[in-house]
């Protein structure tokens, strides 16, 4: 018994992908302001950034399992409608025989929400660090930090050519 049909199998894609992103794009900032790296946080304020981490975490569970309420489309066998509470569960919850996501489709889509959620947080970062003018740092701090510390003060990019341009640098 097929559940999906063509438009609603890309629809569920499309979704997933959404969810995905929003999630990690959540968690990356959330995480971010826990461990204080400046340089991929969205927001300069820490406490800011983590209510903008849970917000986007909790909006991406939000909107994938909510979505079927809100728009029209043929679920199941009902028709053309929107999913009521009776058939709520079952139109999520599709195993890849019935026409749900198969383990590679969900692995490739989870790692494309996860590289777009870490790009763009890394370009925004980037953008509003450049436009306040903070990866200005002195440059005790770059010998202190290495690896990914140095986006305690740095940007994802900067940090980025630091670490290149050290990596080719003896230490002694």
């Amino acid at each position: 018994m097929n559940y999906f049909n063509n438009d609603i199998r890309e629809l569920f894609i499309n979704h997933y992908v959404i969810y995905v992103y929003l999630s990690c794009f959540g968690t990356l900032q959330l995480v971010s302001a826990i461990s204080n790296l400046r340089g991929i946080m969205i927001l300069s304020n820490v406490r800011a950034n983590k209510i903008l981490g849970i917000i986007f975490l909790a909006s991406g569970f939000i909107f994938f399992f909510s979505a079927p309420l809100f728009i029209s489309a043929q679920w199941m066998d009902y028709g053309n409608s929107k999913a009521t509470i009776e058939n709520f569960a079952s139109v999520r919850n599709v195993n890849d025989i019935d026409g749900g996501l198969h383990g590679t489709a969900q692995f490739l889509l989870f790692l494309l929400g996860c590289i777009l959620s870490f790009f763009t947080s890394v370009i925004i970062s980037a953008i509003l660090m450049f436009i306040n003018n903070n990866s200005k740092t002195l440059k005790v701090n770059e010998q202190k930090y290495k690896g990914i510390f140095l986006l305690k003060n740095k940007n994802y990019y900067s940090s980025l050519r630091f670490n290149f341009r050290g990596r080719f640098i003896n230490d002694d």
